[in-house]
């Protein structure tokens, strides 16, 4: 193990470990994890050091939206003083298979694209609990082995504004890092990027025909019109 490599103390809220009782198990078995407990928490779901990680499954996500919880959620998560993700137990493509929902799946995907461009809060989706746990806990371990890292919120609200811009873009297939770099350097916005068209996606070095496609399906090809009129924001 390296000499460098950081622990991390984890806070689980009460009601999540109550409901979910598999998952206290996945951050305490964690080699990263240094001590653990169980407490109430007025947000979020798990607490890492200044990292606050509201944990939902996909049914949970689509309910949220259907209730008209989502929006405020992410609100107050946004308000925090803590740096905020929303991990989803689950994979984008399960919003397809969803029952006891009325609402479609690219309205789902819209909802995940607003709350990334609108809140400034990544929505990463976790396949099950064991890689959940692992994302959580290495996430807050490699913001604690470098205090510099790109990832810290930042006194400037455009230095802010790049780095989750490119932290956003990594988390929608197809693209990586160094196409992550250039669509920042084309498009002044998330928001620009997600509302613009697959002819301007396939001009971008490391996007093709496919990728775009890919891209597109992801976010259900939704544009800012189309989520006010659905979530009425």
């Amino acid at each position: 193990m390296s000499e460098n490599k950081q622990k991390v103390d984890v806070v689980i809220d009460s009601n999540e470990a109550a409901m979910n009782e598999s998952l206290p198990e996945k951050f305490v078995l964690h080699e990263d994890v240094s001590d653990w407990k169980i407490e109430p928490m007025k947000e979020g779901d798990i607490k890492i050091d200044n990292y606050l990680f509201e944990r939902k499954t996909p049914e949970d996500f689509a309910s949220s939206v259907m209730e008209g919880r989502m929006r405020e959620q992410a609100q107050r998560l946004g308000d925090r003083e803590e740096t905020a993700y929303i991990v989803i137990e689950g994979n984008m493509s399960d919003f397809s298979d969803l029952e006891h929902t009325n609402i479609p799946p690219k309205s789902l995907r819209g909802m995940v694209s607003s709350i990334m461009a609108r809140n400034h809060i990544p929505v990463v989706f976790c396949s099950d609990q064991v890689n959940l746990a692992d994302f959580c806990v290495r996430i807050a371990r490699k913001h604690k082995e470098d205090a510099n890292m790109s990832f810290q919120r930042s006194h400037s609200d455009l230095e802010k504004e790049v780095d989750f811009f490119e932290r956003a873009l990594v988390q929608i297939d197809g693209i990586g890092p160094k196409t992550a770099e250039e669509i920042t350097e084309r498009y002044d916005t998330l928001v620009d990027f997600l509302t613009d068209s697959k002819s301007s996606y396939v001009k971008i070095d490391g996007i093709g025909e496919a990728t775009a496609d890919s891209i597109k399906e992801q976010l259900g090809g939704s544009t800012q019109k189309q989520e006010a009129e659905v979530y009425n924001i």
